[in-house]
């Protein structure tokens, strides 16, 4: 899993984006694009991946 320190930056990214915060499907979906370039995460679970989209949505 990513530290909060990793959450952070991620969300950081999204806001540096100019990615409207209020459309969930965009942030989810510029999340999944940031996460494929990080090695390992194509293991990662659908329930793992949903609860690293929640705290990064709770950070902004």
């Amino acid at each position: 899993m990513l530290t909060s320190s990793q959450i952070k930056q991620l969300a950081e990214l999204v806001n540096e984006a100019n990615i409207d915060v209020k459309n969930i499907d965009a942030v989810n979906e510029y999340i999944g694009f940031l996460l494929e370039d990080i090695a390992g995460f194509e293991c990662v679970s659908d329930d793992e991946l949903a609860m690293i989209k929640t705290d990064v949505l709770s950070q902004l």
